[in-house]
């Protein structure tokens, strides 16, 4: 019933820095950054000034400060007299589902979940996550999908959603099932020598960047080709004839019927978890909150022991 950008502004005052507020709320700087800028657009209005320093907060922003708690707490209020009319109504949560991040993939989580409460309901939203359209699903964040589940660490993914990791997953690698390789049950490095590795377009603070960067200086041997950003169906169908190995996950081991998934020994991991809106319903936070403690740490543990 308020502005959600008034959250950001009262961390950032409180903290006085926009990476205190950041670590507060779970998000990145620049997130929090964008977020000030478009409040202060919003409301055609300095509200903080920034400096070496760190920032402090305008005469226009003490103002909007001192009221923007009791805009919030009144918000609160008169939800809160809402809800107990249909305080029983369960809270539901629309999860996205694709061929390469379906929905069964955080199966164990949604039972913990409904072992530990009552209060959520789950529905499946099907949707289309080639590189042409995963942006514009991305933007229905908030609207058609509540939460979406896989591993995304694109620096583009994390300008437009909120990422709730559960857990790491080490890379693998589709060999297709003409090549050598795939009679091999596990990789070594030294299998890749002479190989191409395909993977996607990435950033060096990014998983994806920093293995191809790493293999890129310790084993130059190894051939790299990059394929777009945001992997589908038609990387896997691309490559699936060639003589290229294909940089992949866990998750996507039966995704392409023409390839065969194998581990390498090598650590590089990727993230697995939940994207959800930048700025979160109620329903959103209370299912976030409702992740039990110890299922992070059990599913490392279930991960390591398939690796």
């Amino acid at each position: 019933m308020y502005n959600h950008l008034l959250t950001t502004f009262l961390m950032v005052a409180d903290t006085g820095s926009f990476s205190k507020a950041a670590e507060a709320l779970f998000i990145s700087a620049p997130a929090v950054m964008k977020q000030m800028n478009a409040l202060e657009e919003q409301l055609d209005l300095q509200l903080i000034e920034r400096s070496a320093q760190g920032v402090r907060l305008t005469e226009a922003g003490r103002s909007i400060y001192q009221n923007a708690k009791q805009i919030i707490a009144f918000s609160d209020e008169a939800i809160a007299q809402a809800a107990s009319f249909v305080k029983d109504k369960p809270w539901k949560i629309s999860i996205g589902s694709s061929l390469l991040n379906p929905s069964q993939q955080i199966n164990s989580l949604l039972e913990a979940i409904l072992q530990k409460t009552n209060r959520f309901t789950f529905e499946i939203v099907p949707f289309d996550d080639n590189h042409e359209t995963i942006i514009a699903v991305l933007h229905q964040l908030g609207s058609t999908y509540d939460i979406i589940p896989g591993s995304y660490t694109s620096n583009t993914i994390t300008k437009l959603a909120n990422y709730h990791e559960l857990y790491k997953v080490t890379f693998t690698v589709a060999v297709p099932r003409t090549h050598r390789l795939a009679q091999k049950s596990s990789l070594t490095i030294s299998d890749l020598f002479s190989e191409t590795l395909v993977s996607g377009k990435s950033t060096f603070n990014q998983p994806v960047g920093h293995l191809q960067a790493d293999l890129a200086q310790k084993y130059p041997a190894i051939k790299q080709e990059i394929t777009s950003e945001f992997y589908d169906m038609h990387v896997f169908n691309k490559y699936d004839r060639s003589n290229k190995l294909l940089l992949s996950l866990p998750q996507w081991k039966n995704i392409q019927p023409n390839f065969v998934t194998r581990t390498v020994d090598w650590n590089y991991q990727n993230s697995f978890g939940l994207l959800y809106p930048l700025h979160p319903r109620k329903a959103i936070q209370q299912f976030l909150a409702a992740i039990p403690e110890n299922f992070r740490r059990e599913q490392n543990t279930h991960t390591n022991k398939n690796d």
